[in-house]
């Protein structure tokens, strides 16, 4: 590819740099304005597909100030200006790219960096990741799930005891209260599309041909049109695109881009299933807009009640007219959540 530099040559002033586990990671941090306050615990940002650091620009001051702690975003590789390795032993089964590498990323790069205590804030298909990472060490002591794309079974509600009355409920609007989720077996034309793309990029040269000509597409149009959701905090839809199109300057984009989607279909696609409500932390909060298009409320509310609702600690808050992004589309609510969270679990583990 013609254009495309060194991640480091991208880097903005705030950017930072760490090797783990052979990959150099980029990642920007918040301190609180004033002295660290003692006890409180670091965030762990964790950006959803295609997102990257970007992704929580208008929150990390400011929760760096609210929680007290320090305030760590990263990009996940293949996404934002972390290295793209082209070359790995193991094969496929060894992709730095995979979901499971993802996972050990997110703990080792909190060793890497010193953090004692710490929360783990995963956004989107960040989410899942951010769920498993929670369950690696003892020093992760919260984790809050942004818009997750969590995997559902059909018949969800039956499989696992949930009252379909409950709140929690994965009943949507129409009132269908079963259903499978990401993709319905009913949606016949959706999984010839996914097997068609799976083909496609497992061809030598055509896959990478493919994700060029889709992902540079895909470019275009945003830098024509800007982002297609409200975006009141930025200076247009225009000036977030280009935030968010900013990587796609970073050498061996395609390629990492080509071998997630590798890893993704290797692992049985981008929603598997995660750990359980014994395994992850006692209270768990979930953040969700209620107008998402990407990833439905009642995803949201399905997983809190497939996981015990509120009587099992999962705290559920839903913002209204708020879609996908709400660091972005509401970021000081969504401060103040994840404060309120944070000194929730304080007050627990100071009791304990």
């Amino acid at each position: 590819l013609e254009s495309v530099r060194n991640p480091i040559d991208l880097a903005g002033p705030d950017s930072r740099f760490v090797r783990v586990l052979g990959v150099k990671l980029h990642y920007i941090q918040a301190l609180p304005s004033a002295a660290i306050r003692p006890g409180a615990p670091a965030l762990v940002l964790m950006h959803g597909f295609n997102g990257c650091t970007f992704s929580w620009r208008h929150v990390m001051q400011e929760l760096a100030d609210a929680v007290g702690g320090r305030v760590i975003a990263f990009d996940r590789p293949p996404f934002g200006l972390s290295e793209r390795p082209t070359e790995w032993n193991g094969g496929i089964e060894n992709s730095p790219y995979s979901t499971a590498a993802g996972v050990n990323l997110t703990t080792a790069l909190t060793r890497a960096l010193g953090l004692g205590k710490y929360v783990l804030v995963g956004h989107s298909a960040g989410a899942p990741i951010a769920a498993t990472a929670a369950t690696q060490s003892d020093r992760c002591q919260g984790l809050v799930l942004v818009a997750p794309a969590v995997s559902l079974p059909k018949d969800w509600d039956k499989k696992n005891g949930a009252s379909t009355s409950s709140s929690l409920s994965n009943t949507d609007d129409r009132g269908n209260s079963s259903k499978q989720w990401p993709v319905p077996v009913e949606n016949f034309n959706t999984i010839l599309r996914i097997a068609y793309t799976g083909a496609i990029i497992r061809v030598p040269g055509v896959g990478i041909s493919y994700v060029r000509a889709s992902t540079e597409k895909q470019a275009r149009e945003l830098r024509e049109k800007g982002v297609d959701y409200p975006c009141p905090y930025d200076d247009s839809p225009v000036a977030v695109a280009e935030g968010y199109l900013k990587p796609l300057e970073s050498s061996h984009w395609d390629v990492g881009v080509l071998e997630h989607y590798k890893a993704l279909l290797n692992e049985g696609g981008l929603l598997a299933p995660g750990p359980s409500r014994e395994e992850l932390p006692e209270k768990v909060l979930i953040i969700q807009g209620e107008n998402d298009p990407t990833v439905p409320a009642w995803v949201a509310r399905a997983y809190a009640d497939a996981q015990g609702g509120f009587d099992k600690g999962m705290l559920y808050e839903e913002y209204k007219e708020i879609g996908h992004l709400p660091m972005e589309q509401a970021p000081a609510e969504f401060v103040e959540s994840v404060k309120r969270y944070c000194d929730e679990i304080e007050a627990l583990s100071s009791s304990s």
